[in-house]
């Protein structure tokens, strides 16, 4: 029981994290918008700078937070395959593959 809830809060928190990624992108693309538009203002002489540089720094905060989810929605996934009994360790106690020679390459396939 525990291993069914852990992959099922590990599959919610994956799905949970790319709404809000999604969320997130739709923000920025917005506040890109705005600072476009309050940067022209700007140009025009309708607004002054702290207008600008509120703006930029919103768009700074809304970079960072989708770079966070995204790293989020990352971890979740691993967790995900974590919790399903994926691992590195068995990747790590096998030999490397032999290398493929020239012989290899040219011996038919039965």
């Amino acid at each position: 029981m525990t291993a069914g809830r852990e992959v099922e809060d590990a599959l919610v928190a994956f799905v949970q994290y790319q709404l809000q990624a999604r969320s997130l992108e739709e923000s920025l693309k917005e506040t890109e918008d705005a600072v476009e538009l309050v940067q022209a203002q700007y140009r025009g002489g309708l607004v002054d700078f702290n207008r600008v540089i509120t703006t930029q720094s919103q768009l700074v905060i809304q970079q960072d937070q989708l770079a966070s989810a995204r790293g989020n929605v990352a971890v979740s996934l691993i967790a995900v395959y974590r919790a399903l009994g994926g691992g590195w360790q068995s990747f790590a106690c096998r030999p490397p593959p032999p290398a493929c020679t020239e012989t290899m390459l040219q011996t038919p396939i039965p």
